[in-house]
């Protein structure tokens, strides 16, 4: 029997979370009942000793290498704007020196060698710079704000990652526990047979199809298991906690309110990450100030207090230096450092554009997502229940000889692949609306 469901594009998408990605609570899942056909799983019992999708979250924050290395760069933005202070401000220092030289022992035998003490305090002041020193501790401001609001967009970005995972878990142990449903009552099925055999009621042919189908459903068994066990091991990747088998709790219920395509737009526009691009547009216009100001002139005092001084000069006690550079000719570097600087900023407002385009088209995606995942769940879960009265109307008919086998393993499969198909569409609802949640930063 051949699964149209999907079974191995949910594996492949747990190896393919694992190659992508760098670099607490238990309670007992209510079983289905033996005379039920694929009973939706539960998630009620989880409310005791399981990991929430929060929880999670909250341990991958604390965890995340990349999120640490984000906030080093904040720390580093604040940094520049401390050393663009400097620039400004005196700078005070102390300097002793001291000179021995030799002497010409044949003019003056009795002194073999001189020596020379200078210690002295040193002040200076820039007077004038062009103003760079304020455009650069303005655009360094940009830069810390650019920072934070990247470092904030990462936060979400792991929420992301930590969503997913977790939900992969979550349809894959519901998956697996249709898949032991099915199983049981493919055994069932099995049982009748034997008896109906022994009875010359029914072919052999038919319990091979049944056994079949049987060994199909213990091999989708076997690689749900395997699919579990990688994506838990993400999971504890991300969170840096071992979580082992302990029970996700989650609420697969849809959305009680949406946002508005036009509501969810406007609330994107002020996402961290366009903000971050608007900021570094900001900060490259002060560039442009800053390489303008080597066309003006320089200006700085420098003075000096002496506390020992020898030879002639040591009854002058001080000294001041004024000193202006007026710039004349470079050979065009200060004006191909202004073009270079000009050309940054438009390409950092080019930034803004594209990035404000494609919040409004990713906003647009997901929102038809999310409604369309919403419709197909009702269509799904009423198909579901048909199915399986249909199944179970076939199990009758059988019983009284107006259907052979095959069509009751017909309508077991139509059920198994359409509880497959509603189950998928529940946990994907449930995604689509982080995704929307997390397009326009309304995480909760």
């Amino acid at each position: 029997m051949k699964h149209k469901w999907g079974r191995p594009l949910l594996f492949m998408a747990v190896l393919s979370l694992v190659a992508l990605l760098p670099t607490d609570s238990t309670g007992d899942a209510s079983q289905p009942s033996q005379n039920s056909p694929a009973a939706p799983l539960t998630l009620k019992a989880l409310t005791l000793k399981a990991f929430t999708l929060k929880a999670c979250y909250e341990l991958a924050l604390a965890q995340s290498e990349t999120l640490k290395s984000s906030a080093q760069n904040i720390l580093q933005a604040e940094t520049r704007y401390n050393q663009a202070l400097s620039t400004i401000l005196p700078n005070l220092k102390f300097n002793v020196s001291s000179l021995i030289q030799d002497v010409d022992t044949h003019n003056n035998p009795a002194n073999a060698r001189r020596e020379t003490t200078l210690s002295k305090f040193t002040a200076s002041q820039p007077l004038f710079r062009g103003f760079k020193e304020f455009a650069a501790m303005k655009g360094s401001k940009f830069e810390t704000e650019k920072s934070k609001q990247l470092y904030k967009r990462a936060s979400l970005l792991l929420y992301q990652d930590v969503a997913q995972t977790y939900f992969l878990i979550v349809r894959l142990e519901i998956d697996l526990k249709d898949v032991e449903s099915f199983i049981q009552l493919t055994q069932e099925r099995i049982a009748e047979l034997k008896q109906r055999i022994n009875l010359g009621k029914s072919r052999e042919s038919e319990l091979l199809s049944a056994d079949s189908q049987l060994s199909s459903l213990l091999s989708n068994r076997e690689s749900d298991l395997s699919a579990i066990a990688i994506a838990r091991n993400l999971l504890s990747f991300l969170t840096g906690k071992e979580i082992g088998d302990t029970p996700l709790q989650s609420d697969l219920d849809s959305p009680t309110s949406l946002l508005s395509l036009d509501d969810a737009v406007k609330k994107a526009l002020e996402r961290s990450d366009l903000m971050a691009v608007k900021e570094e547009m900001d900060a490259q216009r002060y560039a442009i100030r800053i390489a303008q100001s080597d066309h003006w002139p320089a200006a700085d005092v420098i003075g000096n207090y002496y506390t020992t001084r020898d030879g002639s000069l040591e009854p002058i006690k001080w000294d001041l230096l004024f000193n202006i550079n007026l710039p004349l000719f470079s050979g065009g570097l200060v004006n191909a450092n202004v073009k270079e600087a000009r050309s940054i900023y438009e390409q950092a407002r080019l930034d803004v554009e594209r990035l404000t385009r494609q919040i409004k088209s990713d906003v647009k995606s997901v929102h038809l997502t999310l409604e369309s995942s919403l419709r197909q769940s009702d269509f799904l879960h009423d198909a579901y229940l048909k199915a399986k009265k249909s199944y179970e109307i076939q199990v009758k008919e059988y019983r009284l000889g107006l259907v052979n086998n095959l069509e009751v393993l017909s309508a077991l499969n139509t059920m198994e692949q359409t509880k497959q198909q509603w189950d998928g569409i529940q946990v994907g609802t449930k995604l689509n609306e982080i995704n929307l949640r997390i397009t326009v930063e309304d995480i909760p």
